[in-house]
């Protein structure tokens, strides 16, 4: 199975390396180049919060991922919202005694309720 680098590692790794280059900046009184410093290292910290959106990574298998994926640009939903109807509409399926059986506004079981 292939380990992906988290983002936050990353993130950390291209911190550091400009902290130490606002630092030596600083030291040498080049200005110009600690603004740059710091214009990047508060662009890492800015993306690397935002790419935080409180979601599970999983892992699919490539034909479940491409089918997402085409079916995605077919619908004009984003990937994430055709997994997630993907997977409650197995859960209901699969689980229909929990009472999960809300259906989203706009999917064909929903038109016909």
């Amino acid at each position: 199975m292939r380990r992906i680098i988290p983002t936050w590692i990353i993130a950390g790794a291209a911190a550091l390396v400009l902290v130490a280059g606002a630092v030596d900046s600083i030291v040498s009184a080049e200005w110009d180049l600690f603004a740059v410093f710091a214009m990047a290292f508060v662009l890492v910290v800015f993306l690397t919060m935002r790419s935080r959106n409180g979601r599970s990574v999983i892992s699919l298998r490539s034909d479940l991922a491409r089918w997402a994926s085409d079916h995605s640009h077919r619908t004009g939903e984003t990937v994430e919202t055709t997994i997630d109807r993907a997977v409650a509409a197995h859960r209901r399926r699969v689980d229909p005694a929990e009472g999960h059986t809300a259906v989203l506004v706009g999917t064909e079981e929903g038109a016909s309720s």
